[in-house]
């Protein structure tokens, strides 16, 4: 049955049979293999375990078992090398300390039914070893990791460290970890053994059932006043004081047996400078030291506390959490100096509420405090000496976007444009007739009265003889009709007269417009009539078109959607097509109210005035590019306002 939300949480600490049997291990002289046997036995004794695995990788190598409980057997061979195979896959630089592993990474096991903890062992320095402990969600609980247990598995893991140091007959130098064959072992009490006031189990089990009791507070200033109390009543110490360290001094928390005292006073800050040495030193500081031994390590502040107080002995232990210090302790003693065995304790009772101490610190604080020390940390990560490449262009990309945010940058509008002229004549067909001649193709340039385009006169000469035959005949009549004083045939022949006289004069109009000149100078744009000669005209159909080059205009085909940017007395520049090298400077001096659609797309017609003088080289109809002044604005507006104007068109934001 699979365990709720609300399964409380049974841990079962261990008696003092499994205490007695894990410090029995200390006096075991047989082989490596027999005592990890004697160790996951006794292990599994103290913890709800359904599976204890030890892990060891050789200088950077997978991961491998070398060892677990229960052994492997017909009926379990499958789960354990599934187990094994899953487990084999965690990473090497995990923080030291318990770490609870996810069953989502493990498919070998069935999902929500275990909860598997990471416990590094000591290791030599290309050597990795690590214990794996299958705890059952059932028994445990189906919440995180218990606050007593990571403590209880430190302790657990020191045990393989003390019975190498047993083994080997020797005490390890302070502060430092040494190995016995294979094994990296951490420091122990040089006598091997606790007090002689009480059992070596009985000790043991106390320290365990201490972590335990004490990892179960929930707020860090009474976890940290109740440290101190244990440990000034369990060594009989006159005070027992927690410094933290804040940035980069000990600031201090607690002091046992009085829960107000003033940080400010003289003996305040004399005690933290004291914390202060031992943090600098990263080392356990004894003050006094052995008579005739020189420990090697500074420790006038202790001297000079000790003096101001009144103390006989003080004994300062830093308190860390991997690499990191975060705190120290301090004893202070009327008995004398501690021994080695009394601070090996309180080394294991101090390394196994480390991560709870500062679990409780972080979630105690104010949040604005736990803010600012998130972004101080990762500040002091990316300021640090690694992954100098990737720093290097994440830096120069931030200052890429901070200049192209600070920046000014002119923003300009592209248009079309075209060359207009002002004048623009169409030049007709005078009356019906023949095309006989073209004196000029599409952009010749011509003068004020050159001959363009003659038509064929031959008809309307023959008909101009005739008009005046009819005349003159129109005439005799009616001197006839004079002459026998016939009035009305008079007055008919006068008025044939005056119609062939008009027809005459047509004639005559006709003949002398048959001969096209040019009204002005300019350059003919349309009208290819030297491939149609002798074709028929009719009267009014375009022969050529003229236009004058002296006067021309620019227009402009602006956008709707750069259209608000630009209003009249805009400036700019334009460049033709034929010569884009040479660029001219250009004015708008008018704007169409109403969009046209060209090419599928809404454009505004403007007009612009050219400032500077007309080339010679200028047609009108030339096309090319302007470039529109639309002010100043920054650099990543200009690269990237094409693009948030077509999302926030198409998200409609």
């Amino acid at each position: 049955m699979n365990a709720s939300a609300e399964t409380p949480v049974v841990l079962r600490a261990p008696d003092a049979f499994a205490s007695a049997s894990l410090f029995t291990l200390l006096d075991f002289d047989g082989d490596l293999p027999a005592f990890w046997d004697l160790f996951l036995k006794a292990v599994a004794s103290s913890l709800p375990a359904r599976r204890l695995v030890l892990l060891r990788s050789y200088a950077g190598q997978p991961w491998h078992a070398f060892h677990q409980w229960p052994a492997e057997t017909s009926g379990n061979a499958d789960e354990a090398r599934l187990i094994i195979q899953q487990l084999s896959r965690i990473p090497q630089d995990l923080r030291p300390g318990p770490v609870k592993i996810d069953n989502t990474g493990l498919p070998g096991l069935r999902e929500g039914a275990f909860t598997v903890v990471f416990t590094p062992l000591p290791a030599s320095p290309n050597t990795a070893s690590a214990m794996v402990v299958v705890l059952n969600k059932e028994t445990v609980g189906a919440q995180s990791l218990p606050m007593g247990l990571p403590p209880l598995l430190n302790l657990l893991a020191d045990l393989p460290a003390r019975w190498a140091q047993a083994s080997a007959g020797r005490a390890p130098p302070a502060s430092r970890p040494w190995s016995v064959g294979s094994e990296m072992v951490a420091e122990s009490p040089s006598a091997g053994h606790p007090s002689h006031d009480f059992s070596a189990a009985q000790r043991l089990h106390d320290i365990l059932q201490s972590c335990i009791r004490l990892g179960e507070e929930t707020r860090f200033m009474k976890l940290a006043f109740s440290l101190c109390n244990d440990i000034a009543g369990r060594l009989e110490a006159d005070r027992v004081s927690l410094g933290w360290i804040d940035g980069h001094y000990v600031k201090l928390m607690a002091m046992s047996q009085i829960e107000k005292f003033d940080r400010k006073s003289a003996l305040a800050r004399s005690l933290e400078s004291a914390m202060e040495e031992a943090v600098d030193q990263e080392a356990v500081l004894v003050y006094p030291g052995p008579a005739g031994a020189s420990s090697g390590f500074v420790v006038r502040a202790h001297e000079t506390y000790a003096q101001d107080a009144n103390v006989v002995a003080l004994t300062s232990i830093p308190i860390g959490r991997g690499d990191a210090i975060e705190a120290v302790l301090t004893v202070e003693s009327s008995r004398g100096a501690l021994t080695e065995a009394q601070i090996w304790e309180l080394r294991m009772l101090t390394q196994g509420l480390a991560r709870a101490l500062v679990d409780l610190r972080d979630r105690d604080r104010f949040w604005g405090i736990r803010l600012w020390e998130g972004l101080r940390k990762n500040a002091e990560g990316l300021l640090g000496a690694q992954h100098t490449g990737w720093k290097l262009l994440g830096t120069s990309v931030l200052l890429f976007l901070l200049a192209t945010l600070v920046i000014p940058w002119s923003y300009r509008v592209d248009a079309a444009i075209a060359i207009r002229s002002k004048d623009l004549i169409f030049m007709p067909a005078p009356f019906d007739g023949y095309l006989k001649a073209a004196y000029v193709d599409v952009g010749d340039s011509v003068r004020p009265g050159d001959l363009l385009v003659e038509l064929d006169t031959r008809d309307l000469t023959l008909e101009a003889s005739m008009a005046q035959a009819e005349m003159l005949r129109y005439t005799r009549e009616a001197e006839k009709a004079v002459a026998t004083r016939n009035l009305a045939e008079m007055q008919i022949s006068l008025a044939r007269q005056q119609q062939a006289e008009a027809r005459l004069g047509l004639i005559r109009f006709q003949l002398d417009n048959a001969r096209v000149l040019a009204p002005y100078a300019g350059v003919v744009v349309e009208g290819e009539l030297k491939k149609n000669l002798g074709s028929p005209v009719r009267k009014g159909d375009l022969l050529l078109k003229l236009t004058q080059s002296n006067e021309t205009y620019l227009e402009l085909e602006i956008d709707q959607a750069d259209i608000h940017e630009i209003a009249k007395g805009t400036s700019g520049e334009f460049a033709l097509v034929g010569r884009p090298e040479e660029k001219f400077s250009l004015v708008i001096d008018r704007i169409d109210p109403v969009a046209v659609t060209q090419e599928g797309r809404n454009v505004y017609l403007a007009r612009a005035v050219v400032k500077d003088p007309p080339a010679d080289w200028w047609r009108p109809g030339m096309a090319g590019t302007a470039k529109l002044d639309a002010g100043d604005h920054s650099l990543l507006w200009v690269m990237t306002h094409r693009t948030v104007r077509f999302l926030r068109e198409m998200f409609w934001i």
